[in-house]
């Protein structure tokens, strides 16, 4: 799933979907992240982040329509990314 912190760092950190896989070997801790910004928010590449000449690699949207459009596609991948790519 596309994430807003995907798309707020222009894709250096990357959104994964979560799956647990057991190693008697090592320990494994898990820390889940929530963000839940005001709806009116705008959630888009950081401009730090885009770099000099670069190019945003998703639109900006405020938290409300980033929230609407996830919910419409289902949350499926591939639909998000493609609903929020320029």
């Amino acid at each position: 799933m596309l994430c807003s912190i995907q798309i707020a760092t222009n894709g250096v950190l990357k959104s994964i979907e979560h799956r647990a896989m057991t190693n008697s070997a090592v320990a494994r801790t898990s820390v889940a992240t929530f963000m839940m910004p005001p709806m009116d928010c705008l959630v888009g590449p950081a401009k730090e982040l885009v770099g000099d000449g670069g190019q945003p690699q998703n639109r900006t949207v405020t938290f409300r329509e980033f929230m609407r459009i996830y919910k419409t596609v289902g949350a499926r991948r591939d639909s998000v990314e493609k609903a929020f790519k320029i």
